[in-house]
């Protein structure tokens, strides 16, 4: 024998309650309870306690639609039969959550339920990340004249049992990490913004042009937290990508929240060795200032015109020497300077010139300006005594 069904039978329940318009649905026999009620209910219709009344019979058989929905329990949604009718009440508290939970969202607590379900039955519980410290509540109070109240819940020194919640109720739960404290690098550094700007075209020119980002002395901000016991290096190392190439990596300072000052710091030796005397623990408020690498390099000695002169890259020492006059063949003794650095450290003369080198062209050897004496004083000499000898014949 075989049965073939052609089709379901299709019949009317009647509608009514929290829903857009009372009216009769038409639904199949294999229609659940929910499927009459997508789309048609309000936004402040209860899903907990919708109640379905059998034609002809007196007893009221109230669903909880959210646990056959979570939990699976398929007979808190039940298939609809013909004359049935459909009621759908106001939900009594909806309360949000969002946040460090594994499950946000939108709920309806049940008469009794506090805190402690909101989070471990409705949130399914709070991730390793939430701050059990910080439980921000946002309230909208009945008086309408009134504007939404904020209050701060630790559940490390009360039970989420005894915190009770009210309608429209929004709890939110933070991370442990928005609370650290926060360390600040100043100076030479892109904002956020510059770095993101980066894959733009205007940031790729950026990057190709030596003489924007490389060379600009506009200083920026960037924040970053740090946990409790953080050391410097650990700090520099997530915000290292944002220090500018003109930054001065070497002589970075450290004030500290008391005011005290710990410096010079040299970046890249902290990041490679992790010398323990700069790699301090960070307290709250500290602040590392970068400075900018200044574009000047100064000439002096027997040059023509000594001064400073901006900075060119990929530049010798003899472009520095022209932009000086030149030497002074009556002042240089050799034609080979001494070049140092910042740090008064010497340099090769076969390497590029860095920014703040100075340049030193050697003056003439004493015995030189020794030789130009001595001919001024036998040109005096010899006056002298052409004097004397004219002042005697007389």
């Amino acid at each position: 024998p075989r049965l073939t069904i052609e089709r379901v039978g299709r019949f009317h329940v009647l509608l009514r309650g929290e829903v857009g318009r009372a009216r009769y649905v038409e639904v199949s026999g294999l229609d659940r309870l929910s499927d009459a009620l997508d789309g048609r209910v309000t936004d402040y219709a209860s899903e907990r306690r919708v109640t379905v009344v059998p034609e002809g019979e007196a007893d009221r058989r109230e669903h909880d639609l959210f646990l056959a929905r979570r939990d699976g329990a398929m007979e808190e949604d039940p298939y609809l039969r013909p004359g049935d009718v459909i009621e759908v009440p106001r939900a009594d508290r909806r309360v949000r959550i969002s946040g460090q939970v594994h499950r946000s969202g939108e709920y309806q607590l049940l008469a009794g339920e506090t805190l402690e379900e909101l989070i471990e039955r409705y949130g399914d519980g709070m991730t390793r990340r939430g701050d059990r410290g910080r439980i921000e509540i946002e309230r909208v109070p009945e008086d309408p004249d009134r504007s939404s109240e904020r209050f701060t819940v630790d559940l490390r020194e009360v039970e989420p049992s005894e915190v009770t919640l009210e309608d429209e109720d929004a709890v939110s739960i933070r991370t442990r990490e928005e609370y650290r404290p926060r360390f600040m690098v100043e100076g030479a550094v892109r904002t956020q913004e510059q770095l993101e700007a980066v894959g733009t075209d205007e940031g790729a020119q950026t990057q190709t042009n030596p003489f924007s980002l490389a060379g600009t002395q506009t200083p920026g901000r960037v924040r970053t937290r740090v946990s409790e016991g953080e050391r410097l290096s650990e700090a520099l190392r997530r915000v290292d990508g944002n220090i500018l190439p003109a930054a001065e990596r070497n002589s970075a300072l450290l004030i500290r929240a008391d005011g005290s000052e710990h410096g010079p710091v040299d970046i890249d030796r902290l990041l490679s060795e992790r010398d323990p005397d700069d790699d301090v623990v960070l307290e709250p408020d500290d602040r590392l200032y970068i400075p900018f690498r200044q574009q000047f390099v100064t000439v002096t000695g027997g040059v023509r015109s000594p001064g400073r002169f901006p900075y060119m890259p990929g530049r010798s020492y003899e472009y520095y020497l022209n932009l000086a006059g030149g030497r002074d063949p009556d002042r240089a003794l050799t034609r080979t300077p001494v070049i140092t650095d910042q740090h008064n450290e010497r340099r090769s003369p076969d390497d590029l010139i860095e920014t703040e080198d100075r340049i030193h062209l050697r003056e003439n050897h004493p015995f030189r300006w020794l030789g130009q004496t001595l001919t001024i004083v036998s040109t005096a000499l010899t006056i002298g005594t052409t004097i004397y000898q004219l002042t005697s014949g007389e």
